[in-house]
């Protein structure tokens, strides 16, 4: 990794949406070792027809009035020049011709298909990916009370009392991992855990740049001074959407615990917990699943 690829970024934080990329991001870009772009979520893999375009120039022209400067060329080329695998490969130039190991962080590619894996993988067959993983029912409130504070401007948080397919799609790891394995080697992938962020922060970071192959140098330094930016904060979900959640993951998330300790245990431990007929009153469903788990 020191000598960095001509072939596009040396690594994608691909998510998982609302399990701390953002402050991953933050972390990395102050590396001394490590280049990302101004633009945290290029969405290249994702969104071909480039819906962002002019939310991504509008930040850009604000940030530049603010900080009294003007596009920089690396706001040229990606705002002016024509979305191919080339001209993605150049957005990270600047980072390469300073010798630094390169990135970009996008969460939305944690839902990606097969075919977009194999897309990420022949623009750099070497790339390194990092997923961050967050309990699924905890997600899924966090992105709920984001939505509602983006769109309403605070306002209250309006739920479906049944799971919503994509958003379930988007908690679902276990469909990740398995494309992940198909497309890319082992040494190309780390798996990291929200649980990890908010408890041993410096410990995940030293493992990230470990995983990179960049010195990790004084990790406390890199830490943002800010605590996370969590959404929900102490607000809790209503427990029939709590429950409905649970007995919608637990399935998958015993067959995750095979293949992880530490965090996904204890996601199903609580799960189930919730799920017990003698603390709420389960659906059938969810009773079947709380008799599989035991």
């Amino acid at each position: 990794m020191s000598a960095a690829s001509k072939s596009g970024p040396d690594f994608i934080v691909i998510g998982a949406q609302r399990s701390g990329t953002t402050w991953l991001h933050r972390v990395l870009e102050g590396h001394p070792s490590i280049w990302v772009p101004p633009i945290k979520e290029l969405h290249y893999f994702d969104d071909p027809a480039n819906k962002r375009y002019f939310a991504h120039l509008r930040e850009r022209l604000l940030r530049g009035l603010v900080g009294r400067r003007i596009l920089s060329t690396w706001d040229l080329r990606y705002f002016l020049g024509r979305r191919n695998d080339d001209w993605y490969r150049s957005l990270f130039e600047p980072g390469r011709r300073r010798g630094k190991v390169t990135g970009e962080a996008t969460p939305a590619y944690a839902i990606l298909g097969a075919d977009a894996f194999e897309h990420i993988k022949a623009v750099n067959p070497n790339v390194r990916l990092i997923f961050i993983m967050r309990d699924p029912v905890e997600r899924m409130w966090s992105a709920a009370v984001n939505q509602a504070i983006n769109k309403r401007g605070g306002g209250d948080v309006r739920l479906k009392q049944k799971p919503d397919s994509r958003a379930v799609k988007k908690s679902s790891y276990l469909a990740t991992i398995h494309l992940l394995e198909q497309h890319f080697r082992p040494d190309q992938v780390f798996y990291g855990f929200f649980d990890d962020i908010k408890q041993r922060p410096a410990a995940l970071v030293t493992d990230v740049l470990n995983f990179l192959g960049v010195e990790p140098g004084n990790v406390e330094r890199l830490l943002p001074k800010h605590a996370l930016n969590i959404a929900a904060g102490s607000k809790k979900p209503p427990a029939d959407y709590e429950l409905a959640m649970a007995a919608a993951h637990l399935p998958w998330l015993r067959d995750m615990c095979q293949r992880f300790t530490g965090a996904p245990e204890k996601w199903r431990d609580r799960y189930v917990a919730l799920l017990r007929p003698t603390s709420v009153e389960a659906p059938e469903a969810a009773r079947a699943d709380l008799e599989a788990a035991r």
